[in-house]
């Protein structure tokens, strides 16, 4: 019987229980409108905290892929053109060299001569070139592409949430294009120094109640 009594008495506490609990959270809530203590903003999106040298130095990585030892000869001369706003060619903003100089960099890393200055008359021109015959130490002959100099060129977008980069070394005698590479920068706090026109834009914090009353 007592057995019996306590089964019945939990049944009909169980819902209250859980009742409690419910009104609890919900009481909460009501306490955060009413006294204005709940946060008024929250954020759109998580800002990429990747430092962007480590996306251009991938993007390095890939050119030298594509070049190394097919189009140019290890001595070949690369030129460096700052990257430009394909939006507004005039943009002189320090996104553009920076940009330019952080791939350039990498690809000295990885052996290419990167060569500072513009390119003179003689760079542009290829005089009948042909592979070159070398000695090897072993004494075994092995031929070799000749020296032909090239410029790195690229260009960006700004987007709201990205920054559309693309690369191209370009070899000057005849304006093939011997590598080439597209990526995207997330547009970080960085960026955004780094590209005036990016900051008056929000940084990424959206209200979650009405400002202002028509």
């Amino acid at each position: 019987m007592k057995k019996t009594v306590l089964a019945l008495a939990a049944l009909i506490l169980l819902p209250l229980i859980s009742g409690c609990s419910s009104f609890k959270e919900n009481a909460n809530e009501a306490y955060d409108t009413v006294f204005d203590t709940a946060p008024t903003s929250k954020a759109v999106f998580h800002e990429n905290t990747t430092p962007i040298i480590e996306f251009n130095y991938d993007a390095a990585d890939t050119l030298y892929k594509n070049v190394s030892g097919r189009e140019l000869g290890g001595d070949s001369k690369v030129f460096v053109r700052r990257f430009l706003n394909e939006n507004s060619p005039d943009d002189m903003a320090a996104f553009g060299k920076i940009m330019a100089e952080q791939v350039a960099d990498r690809l000295a890393q990885r052996g290419m001569v990167i060569t500072h200055g513009a390119p003179d008359q003689q760079d542009y021109m290829n005089n009948g070139m042909q592979p070159v015959e070398k000695e090897s130490p072993a004494n075994d002959s092995k031929y070799e592409k000749p020296a032909r100099s090239a410029m790195l060129t690229g260009s960006y977008i700004p987007g709201d949430s990205v920054i559309y980069m693309t690369a191209k070394i370009v070899r000057l005698d005849d304006n093939a294009v011997v590598a080439g590479h597209s990526w995207q920068l997330p547009v970080t706090q960085d960026v955004r120094e780094l590209l005036p026109q990016l900051q008056g834009r929000d940084s990424g914090l959206e209200p979650t109640v009405k400002t202002q009353f028509e």
